[in-house]
């Protein structure tokens, strides 16, 4: 079994730094001193539902007469059924590569801001700390999005990128989810890469939905061992999912997942897509965006396929789209005007990222 590593979720102030929200009041904790600072910002969050909660009888109140006990015998059948809950969630590999980085990652910020709705969960591979401190510095970023810490990952893996989870700060804070994430490096790998995890907890609910992303290895036998252990950490709840950048082969390297009951997000929705006589050839997420043209370092890509997925269980997939394939226009690189009159095209990403709208019940 994997061992679960602190990888809290952070907001962020350019006056205060990093400050943990939700934090979980039965894990030992290294930061003793910010203890009543932390409960206070905890007790902020979710003062309406605490409150709430404290204004709601733990038994009903005996009734005195017939009509009191009929009333009373209808207030404590069980509530109806909450309407569905739905959420986006996207993944992404936002590639590390130096070039026109920070262009690149601005445009990825004004990428998701022009989505409607909103993500309400951003899962990034290849982050590393210039690109978070990006974030940090981006002001529409920092007062929109929760995130978890480059630094707390790295200084398990010792690699200098990794994964970085992002949570809509409205859904923790006014829509009163509860959230917490972790980091459970894998066993075995090449190359320190783990499962980053969110837990989120939706009002009024005591299941947990599992948010795991992943950066897989390059070796076939060491990613299988890779999906068994996501597999495991996720099997704790009836609705969970898997995403991120596979870097599978073959197709059935998924087939632990869909016997687990996990749900191919792509093939969901878009049926037709699996009569395709590679199944990693339909919905292309790699091998035709990054650096384009002539002067291209892309060109080991090998032929277009499919490494990212979002893998869903128990719940609906309602919809399932690709974004930022589109290259970042000319007048917005920082550059020499050689490059600019080139051929070359540069996208955010030689990845491109996969959103999904999903439905719990």
């Amino acid at each position: 079994m994997s061992t679960q590593v602190s990888a809290p979720l952070y907001t962020y102030s350019r006056i205060s730094g990093f400050r943990p929200i939700n934090p979980d009041p039965q894990e030992p904790t290294s930061q003793k001193p910010e203890s009543g600072l932390i409960n206070k910002l905890d007790r902020l969050l979710h003062r309406k539902s605490a409150t709430q909660s404290s204004l709601t009888p733990t038994h009903p109140t005996p009734a005195k007469n017939p009509e009191n006990a009929s009333a009373t015998a209808n207030e404590s059948q069980p509530e109806e059924p909450s309407d569905p809950i739905s959420l986006r969630i996207l993944t992404w590999n936002i590639w590390f590569e130096n070039l026109l980085k920070q262009q690149r990652t601005s445009v990825l910020i004004a990428t998701i801001k022009s989505l409607n709705p909103l993500p309400d969960v951003c899962c990034f591979q290849e982050c590393t700390e210039g690109f978070e401190l990006q974030l940090q510095e981006d002001d529409w970023w920092r007062k929109t999005w929760a995130m978890t810490k480059c630094a707390d990952q790295f200084a398990v893996t010792g690699s200098d990128y990794g994964t970085m989870v992002f949570v809509r700060r409205e859904l923790v804070g006014k829509m009163e989810f509860k959230a917490k994430a972790w980091f459970e490096p894998f066993a075995i790998s090449q190359t320190g890469r783990g499962l980053l995890v969110l837990e989120l907890i939706p009002p009024k609910s005591k299941h947990p939905l599992l948010i795991a992303t992943s950066h897989l290895d390059y070796t076939p036998q060491i990613r299988a061992t890779q999906f068994a252990s996501a597999i495991s950490t996720l099997s704790v709840t009836p609705t969970g999912i898997f995403c991120g950048d596979t870097n599978i082969d073959t197709y059935p390297e998924l087939d632990p997942l869909l016997s687990a009951g996990y749900v191919d997000s792509w093939f969901d929705t878009n049926p037709d897509s699996v009569n395709s006589p590679d199944l990693r050839t339909v919905g292309v997420t790699f091998g035709t965006a990054g650096l384009r043209g002539s002067h291209s370092s892309n060109k080991g890509d090998g032929p277009p396929r499919r490494l990212d997925y979002v893998m869903t269980r128990g719940m609906k997939v309602k919809k399932c789209e690709l974004v930022g394939d589109k290259p970042i226009p000319k007048e917005k690189w920082e550059t020499s005007s050689d490059e600019k009159e080139s051929d070359l095209e540069v996208y955010v990403s030689d990845h491109l990222g996969v959103l999904v709208d999903v439905e719990l019940a």
